[in-house]
């Protein structure tokens, strides 16, 4: 497979091992790419799409549309119900 053959374990364990005996095992922390993935992918668009959502919550209440939104989100909340 393409994608599993981009991360070489043993590659990995010997820049690990290396670095250890060259710098001190406390003083070397390594960032592999799956955590890079998970925080650029999965983590910063789910905070960014909370934080959007939240500022025009907070301007549709602002500008008088709460009332509107508050009957929008019954009808939604009905709507679901109605379908499961």
């Amino acid at each position: 497979m393409k994608i599993l053959s981009n991360f070489d374990t043993d590659f990995d364990d010997l820049c690990v091992s290396e670095a250890c005996t060259e710098f001190k095992k406390e003083n070397v922390s390594f960032i592999r790419r799956d955590k890079i993935y998970v925080v650029l992918n999965i983590i910063l668009p789910t905070i960014a799409r909370l934080i959007i959502s939240l500022l025009l919550i907070i301007l549709a209440y602002g500008s008088g549309l709460g009332v509107a939104l508050g009957y929008l989100f019954q009808l939604f909340i009905r709507a679901v119900v109605c379908v499961s």
